[in-house]
């Protein structure tokens, strides 16, 4: 039989553990998943469109493109968003822009520089070959904050050819 005491001690205990429980269920759980949503939200509000995981045809048409008609050795300036599909359809190596406020890469110059000659100096210092403006990126350049950045400055036939045009995706070869 257990006296007051122990009782006590455990009613107080138990009343402790309550407290915890309701302070995770009643505060902690809803802002996590108030977290969650705002994420979402975000998510879905900053980038309309490009949260589905498909790769559209047009760009895979691309990619299968770059495959065919271009050497193994060569290296492709892509976004990240469906770029990152090229090494597995395409089997070429590939360069994604980079920026932060201190630094950013020769790809990211390569979509961003005011004059053709510069894109193409960036280009060459990395060694790429080609340019792929894809279908993603032309349908949200205008919608996607991290997408507003880049230009499609690449029509002179100097310093970039184009070599494939189709249904919004185009590839530029850059000159040797």
């Amino acid at each position: 039989i257990l006296g007051l005491a122990e009782l006590l001690k455990i009613v107080r205990v138990r009343a402790f553990q309550l407290t915890l429980l309701t302070l995770v269920i009643g505060i902690i759980l809803p802002f996590h998943l108030f977290q969650q949503n705002q994420v979402r939200a975000c998510h879905i509000d900053y980038c309309p469109g490009l949260h589905p995981v498909l790769i559209p045809d047009e760009d895979r048409l691309a990619f299968e493109w770059l495959q065919e008609n271009t050497k193994e050795e060569s290296t492709v300036i892509t976004v990240q968003k469906f770029g990152l599909f090229i090494p597995a359809i395409a089997k070429r190596a590939i360069h994604f822009p980079y920026s932060s406020p201190t630094i950013t890469n020769d790809a990211y110059h390569v979509l961003t520089a005011d004059s053709q000659k510069n894109r193409w100096e960036h280009a060459k210092a990395i060694e790429a070959t080609y340019v792929v403006w894809d279908a993603v990126l032309e349908r949200y350049q205008e919608t996607y904050k991290p997408y507003q950045v880049y230009t499609e400055n690449f029509d002179d036939g100097r310093y970039f050819e184009k070599v494939y045009d189709q249904q919004d995706v185009r590839i530029y070869r850059v000159m040797p």
